[in-house]
């Protein structure tokens, strides 16, 4: 179903009532999103929906495609065996949501848009609804559920008051609301205002339709609220993200949180925002259209660049603190005096609470680093990109991963910033490396190494250098591997850095177990893993204990083999690092196997399984296959 009319017609409103009420026919629940397909700035592409709506169907992140034919592909079959709703909102064009549509006929899709698709209708069946504005009967009911009985006392002025609106529902429902709250002046003398004030402003029109009257009873609405209520509108105009938190509102407009909140429930009590749940703020894209157009006109360029300075340097602080959480001892952006004065302190997050804030705030972080690329941020770019690395590593996050660090690494060069360009081009290795592309990897790793060695800086070479090593081993040159390693390791010592030592002895030790010298690679492995519980790096000490068990295991050394992969199950789990649990468990039936403990290890596979059960059920394939895996364990 293809529901189609202007905006703020009540397409979004039909399509999610509509999806509420059929509930109980769809038993495998619903799926939602909001294209941003008339945002200037975002519009939401096929490919990141799809990432979002398989992770929402269960599929582990590490088995998500990178490419939009193979994730629709994955998609699809999914959807073949479910009955569900899937709400595809504020679409642009076909091309934004044909990827989406499911291969299924038990799933029934509704797309909103303001255009008319027809191609969906021609091409893909689509029945198309489309909405007009309310009838005079309609729109008088609309008053009168709000207004009560003052419509009847006043018929002439909610006539006219529906006339001034157009009929149109978001138009009528402000309007109608701000009657509300002024009980003692009459509909008559709201719809005579509502006319003078139209008189004086000029016509807004969204794609074609004439809708002069939402901008003028949106002007209508902003110009009753006080100054500071105002100002917080018109700054949220400047917000590229989908929505917002209340402490980074107060960044944005700069001013105390308590100060912040007063004027976010103005906005919302005068519709003029939405908070869908807690202390989370977005606007309907026509107010955001208007109040970016308020900015613009009532905000001076240089408080306007100050504003969205503020926020996105609030984003790259608490960006850094919560990466601070997936590995305290590693190196981290360093952020100078003047980005500090613009934002207050971040809190100091627990693992749990700094993945969360990372999974709450992912669009916003994506949308940071592009606006702040496109204002000429390009620090800011760079800075914000490369803290948000730990978390797209987490939870294998491709698109978002290398789609910020190519807008970070196009910043870094306009600023022919070495600095920047070294530790971008080190994270896409990083993340090139993990989904098995070395050779766009090995590129990457080479411009870090040359980078770091122009600035001078033997931490980012030794970095680069244990990275090309990584890759060395993952191709199976295994001479080079041991040059590279050799060579960050001896510079690791001069620097006493121990997260960067304990990486390369984690890489020694894997390349000695795979030429043959297993007692090498024990030792190897166990001094690094001395270190990672000396740093206090769980990702390092669950990736190490894999490791060790399965050297043991080579070694046939069974009980060792377990115990350590037992640990090493309960580490990955603790961080929410479902895929190398998923790995290491298979690992640890193996050895159960050769213990002679069958009903043990058919147990830990199903676990695995468990993990991984959707890719599997679509893959045909038991056990997951090493050969397609991405090789996520190393964390540069």
């Amino acid at each position: 179903m293809l529901i189609s009319g202007m905006a703020g017609v009540g397409k979004t409103t039909l399509a999610v009532h509509w999806a509420d009420s059929v509930r109980e026919r769809f038993p495998d629940g619903n799926l939602y999103v909001n294209l941003r397909g008339y945002d200037a700035e975002s519009p939401l592409r096929p490919e990141h929906v799809l990432d979002s709506f398989l992770r929402a169907l269960d599929v582990p992140a590490e088995r998500i495609p990178l490419d939009l034919d193979s994730r629709a592909a994955l998609y699809r079959s999914i959807l073949n065996d479910r009955c569900m709703v899937i709400v595809l909102d504020n679409a642009r064009i076909a091309a934004q949501v044909r990827p989406l549509l499911p291969g299924s006929g038990r799933c029934a899709v509704v797309i909103t848009s303001r255009s008319k698709l027809s191609g969906l209708v021609t091409r893909d069946d689509a029945h198309r609804i489309e909405l007009d504005v309310l009838d005079s009967d309609a729109a008088l009911d609309l008053l009168r559920r709000i207004l009560g009985s003052s419509v009847k006392d006043d018929l002439a002025g909610a006539e006219a008051l529906i006339d001034h609106c157009a009929s149109l529902p978001l138009a009528l429902r402000i309007a109608a609301d701000r009657a509300a709250a002024h009980p003692q002046r009459s509909l008559s003398d709201l719809a005579e205002e509502l006319a003078s004030e139209s008189n004086r402003i000029e016509a807004f029109t969204v794609d074609e339709d004439d809708a002069s009257t939402v901008r003028v009873v949106f002007s209508w609405s902003y110009n009753a609220l006080p100054a500071a209520a105002q100002r917080m509108f018109r700054r949220l105009g400047l917000h590229d993200g989908t929505d917002i938190s209340l402490s980074a509102a107060a960044a944005l407009t700069g001013v105390t949180e308590s100060e912040a909140r007063k004027s976010l429930e103005r906005l919302v009590n005068a519709h003029l925002l939405e908070e869908p749940y807690g202390k989370r703020y977005q606007f309907h894209d026509l107010v955001r259209a208007y109040a970016n157009e308020r900015a613009n006109a009532e905000e001076p360029r240089h408080e306007r660049q100050d504003a969205v300075r503020r926020l996105l340097t609030w984003y790259l602080h608490h960006a850094d603190q919560a990466a601070r959480r997936f590995g305290p001892a590693r190196r981290h952006v360093q952020i100078d005096s003047g980005e500090r004065t613009q934002c207050a302190t971040a809190p100091i997050f627990t693992h749990a609470e700094a993945l969360n804030w990372y999974e709450t705030e992912r669009a916003n972080l994506l949308a940071a680093v592009q606006q702040a690329a496109r204002e000429g941020e390009n620090q800011l770019a760079w800075k914000i990109a490369a803290s948000n690395r730990p978390y797209y590593h987490l939870r294998k996050i491709w698109n978002d991963w290398i789609n910020s660090h190519q807008v970070a690494l196009s910043a870094s060069q306009k600023d022919s910033d070495a600095q920047g360009l070294a530790w971008i081009s080190n994270s896409l290795g990083v993340a090139y490396t993990s989904f098995r592309r070395f050779a766009d990897a090995r590129r990457y790793f080479t411009e870090a190494l040359h980078m770091s060695q122009r600035l001078g800086d033997p931490y980012g070479e030794a970095l680069a250098l244990s990275c090309l090593g990584d890759v060395d081993w993952s191709t199976k040159n295994y001479d080079d591997a041991l040059e590279h390693l050799d060579q960050a390791i001896q510079i690791w010592s001069r620097l006493k850095d121990r997260w960067g030592t304990a990486m390369t002895y984690r890489g020694l030790g894997r390349v000695h177990r795979d030429i043959g010298n297993l007692g090498q690679a024990v030792e190897h492995l166990r001094q690094a893993l001395e270190i990672y519980r000396t740093i206090d790096d769980p990702w390092g000490e669950g990736t190490i204990l894999a490791d060790l068990g399965r050297t043991y295991l080579r070694l046939e050394q069974l009980t060792e083999a377990i115990r350590a992969l037992q640990d090493a199950v309960r580490s990955h789990r603790e961080i929410g690092n479902l895929w190398q649990e998923a790995k290491t468990l298979h690992d640890l039936g193996e050895a159960l196997d050769a213990s002679g403990r069958p009903a043990e290890a058919q147990e830990a596979r199903g676990r695995a399984n468990g993990i991984l059960e959707d890719f599997d059920s679509h893959s045909n394939n038991s056990t997951p296959r090493r050969d397609r895996n991405p090789q996520s364990g190393s964390q540069k």
